[in-house]
């Protein structure tokens, strides 16, 4: 292990992943997740930790070395099973011939984290929608149900398009996106699909 017992960490700006026990029982970060930026950092405090996999105790310490390893690997990558934000039934009819109503749901574990402050930013068919313009309400820990208005000209059955981004310590940065098609009839609905991207 290296040295960190003057090491001082920014306190909220950092996950520990991994942790040493000392003799003494006191603990030392082997490992810590960072988010600079936009992007992911794994910090690994120690130029050995490939010997966890080599050690006489092979039922322990090679399992928590590969199983590490491979969850760092898939989190660094982005490549996530569970994605951690999802738009689900998004629905956008016409109300007016200028103007809509929008819905969608908002999931997954980065959801529970939605606030409506700087840090997260909204937009329906393109134009950007101001974080006290749409009703927001929580229906579960990990779920919102968003809706409001927004003035727009149709135009045929035109395509529209959520995307919410959002940053948190917890998580880094996230976006996920909704696709569906506004109908010609007001108050109509039309197939949606969704597409997500991490």
């Amino acid at each position: 292990m290296h040295h960190m017992e003057n090491v001082t960490f920014k306190e909220g700006k950092y996950t520990p992943l991994l942790q040493a026990i000392s003799e003494d029982g006191s603990k030392t970060n082997l490992s810590v997740a960072s988010y600079p930026g936009k992007g992911r950092a794994l910090w690994i405090f120690s130029d050995a930790l490939w010997k966890m996999a080599l050690s006489s105790n092979l039922q322990i310490s090679r399992e928590i070395y590969h199983q590490f390893i491979g969850s760092a690997m898939t989190w660094l990558l982005r490549q996530e099973l569970k994605k951690p934000l999802l738009v689900r039934n998004m629905k956008v009819h016409r109300y007016s011939d200028k103007r809509i109503r929008w819905h969608i749901d908002l999931m997954g574990p980065a959801s529970m984290y939605f606030d409506r402050d700087n840090s997260w930013t909204l937009s329906i068919c393109g134009q950007r929608v101001h974080k006290r313009s749409y009703h927001a309400e929580r229906i579960a820990s990990d779920r919102w149900s968003l809706s409001g208005f927004l003035s727009l000209k149709i135009m045929g059955n035109m395509e529209c398009k959520a995307k919410i981004q959002g940053e948190h310590i917890a998580f880094g940065s996230v976006s996920a996106i909704g696709s569906t098609v506004i109908s010609k009839s007001p108050g109509g609905f039309f197939g949606s699909m969704i597409f997500v991207s991490i």
